[in-house]
């Protein structure tokens, strides 16, 4: 919040993030996105563009061409969606490039790590409705911020984040108590090779995942042995989810181009 008093003195208060809900009626709204976007996910020209994930609450298709994105709640048109359809409970995500040349769900805005706002505006008879938005804060590196499960007016910031997909399901875990200690993996980030060693003293079974939930490798590494994991996919984030004796849990690891 920043306010100027009498002699032009200006004060800076930080606050908590603000969400607008206007129009209550709307199945559309925004879902998850994330501003600080390093290697999660690539976009279609294989840049790791700022994404916004917008989501239809409902049974029916919804048609997008008269709804509008923006950073700026003074700029309720700045970014025109698509003719395009959402699915009924489907998920449409938007690439925050600043490059709309680069596809039609490209829009013509980033995002600010260091916060702003993100709005979702639909026209009508002329006249910009709100119909979802957030004030944010400062974002992290390739975490996001999202409804804690679709459509819950709850937010939360997710370490393994679910663009296209449901949010707090699926790769999310909770781990054993004694977990932390089972694995070490290094180098993290790596190219196209890194280090799996279980420190256990029992076999442990890992399963690799990609952000999207596809099972990407499954193996079994003995106690007390390095396993050395050669990756032939696309640049990106893993998951590696992993179960030895009484003990479980996951890892973010990150192979670079």
């Amino acid at each position: 919040i920043s306010a100027e008093d009498a002699n032009q003195q200006v004060r800076l208060t930080p606050c908590e993030p603000i969400q607008f809900s206007i129009e209550l009626s709307s199945p559309l709204l925004i879902n998850e996105f994330m501003a600080k976007n390093d290697n999660t996910i690539q976009d279609n020209t294989g840049s790791y563009s700022d994404w916004v994930e917008i989501y239809n609450n409902s049974g029916e298709s919804i048609n997008l061409s008269d709804y509008y994105l923006s950073d700026d709640l003074g700029d309720a048109t700045k970014w025109a969606f698509p003719d395009v359809d959402i699915d009924p409970l489907g998920y449409y995500i938007v690439w925050c490039s600043g490059e709309p040349t680069n596809g039609e769900n490209h829009a013509s805005f980033k995002l600010s790590a260091d916060g702003e706002d993100v709005a979702l505006f639909r026209d009508t008879d002329g006249f910009s409705l709100l119909i979802d938005g957030l004030s944010f804060g400062p974002q992290s590196a390739d975490i996001s911020y999202g409804r804690e499960t679709d459509a819950d007016p709850n937010w939360v910031f997710f370490d393994i984040p679910t663009p296209g997909s449901a949010n707090g399901v699926g790769l999310g875990i909770v781990e054993s108590d004694n977990a932390n200690n089972s694995i070490s993996v290094y180098p993290n980030p790596y190219t196209g090779q890194t280090n799996i060693y279980n420190s256990s003293d029992k076999s442990m079974t890992v399963n690799v995942y990609d952000i999207s939930g596809k099972l990407l490798e499954h193996f079994i590494v003995p106690a007390g042995v390095q396993f050395e994991y050669w990756d032939n996919d696309e640049a990106g984030v893993r998951i590696l989810k992993w179960l030895t004796g009484d003990a479980v849990g996951a890892e973010r690891i990150v192979k670079m181009q």
